[in-house]
């Protein structure tokens, strides 16, 4: 399965023609299906489908107050020099990937949220996706939903620290959750093993 990220013209134009899968960083939803919406219609002129994928980061507690709470706690000794510093060093610093999260914060109300359950403060420390998932099991589900009823098939969800944020979306969410293999869906799956240096064939 062949995954393009990046949100470029160029980005856009080479997955429109090439890959399976557009994988996208946080957004308010209406952003998020303005590029789903031109991303199929790019493909759809190169007589192609693609599937699109989400990466965010999830704080799920128990109840909402607890997960906003860790939020707070997450970010209560930020520094804004350091972070500024830490996110320049980033490779993806310049990007129009991390301009338009950079975008999206303007946007915020004071606690950080850009629309229900959204939380965007976590850029502020880091490049790349900037934003997260906050609330309680039920509301981080449901929200999951929206995302796949819009037309996502594939995440890649993380957290801070990420084994424990592992573990809390383990025990709350992934049970709740459709689990299945993209390249199964796809047809990207060969009916006998290749032979290749990474499986039967010698290596040298």
């Amino acid at each position: 399965m062949h995954q393009v990220g990046g949100t470029s013209e160029g980005a856009r134009a080479v997955c429109a023609e090439y890959c399976d899968m557009f994988l996208m960083w946080p957004e308010t939803e209406e952003k998020l299906y303005e590029t789903m919406q031109d991303l199929s219609a790019r493909a759809a002129a190169h007589g192609r489908q693609i599937d699109f994928g989400l990466r965010i980061h999830v704080i799920v507690r128990e109840t909402e107050d607890e997960a906003r709470a860790y939020a707070k706690k997450l970010m209560s000794k930020f520094d804004p020099v350091k972070g500024a510093e830490i996110k320049s060093r980033a490779q993806d610093s310049w990007s129009l990937g991390v301009h338009r999260q950079n975008q999206l914060r303007e946007h915020a109300d004071m606690e950080g949220f850009v629309e229900p359950l959204l939380w965007t403060d976590i850029g502020k420390a880091r490049s790349g996706a900037g934003g997260a998932l906050v609330g309680d099991p039920d509301q981080i589900v449901e929200k999951i939903n929206r995302y796949m009823d819009m037309g996502f098939r594939a995440f890649i969800f993380s957290g801070y620290p990420l084994l424990d944020e592992a573990d809390y979306f383990a025990r709350y969410v992934l049970p709740r959750l459709p689990n299945v293999s993209m390249p199964d869906l796809q047809g990207r799956r060969p009916a006998t093993t290749p032979v290749t240096p990474l499986t039967t064939a010698p290596l040298r």
